[in-house]
């Protein structure tokens, strides 16, 4: 539903799927549920902006941490039919690794409404979530070309 909502709203999200993404020098690895990257491509060697782990299990290690060394600034967790939304804080005064703090809302993509998305994902049918998508998130006026 994000990839529709961004349509909707005209965002200039660009979604790369479940890419992995490795760093030797870091010695990690992942590959998320989903990852977008705003208002650019995703160059060779760079990583999202924003991923998405859909957690069915409990997970074998902490992907916070493992996104965190890519310096994601955002990472999105759905488990249980709920979001859970992290965004990586500065790095302390101290030189201490950057951290994860949960936040009530995306500040890359503040216009998503979170609890329609939680709604929407619970429907069997594809067709009558885009549909209600459609009724709550009018697409904005197309801006007209001037001559």
């Amino acid at each position: 539903m994000i990839e529709p909502y961004a349509l909707y709203l005209r965002l200039p999200l660009n979604g790369h799927g479940s890419t992995t993404f490795r760093s030797e020098a870091k010695e990690r690895g992942a590959e998320p549920d989903e990852c977008w990257v705003l208002g650019k491509a995703l160059e060779e060697g760079a990583y999202p902006d924003i991923v998405l782990e859909v957690i069915e299990t409990s997970p074998l290690l902490d992907k916070l941490t493992v996104y965190d060394g890519f310096s994601v600034p955002e990472v999105w967790l759905f488990e249980k039919g709920k979001f859970s939304l992290y965004e990586r804080s500065a790095r302390s005064a101290r030189g201490a690794s950057h951290r994860y703090v949960k936040v009530s809302a995306s500040s890359l993509i503040p216009q998503i409404d979170f609890a329609l998305v939680e709604r929407l994902s619970k429907h069997t049918d594809q067709l009558t979530a885009l549909e209600e998508l459609a009724e709550h998130v009018p697409a904005p006026k197309a801006k007209r070309k001037r001559s």
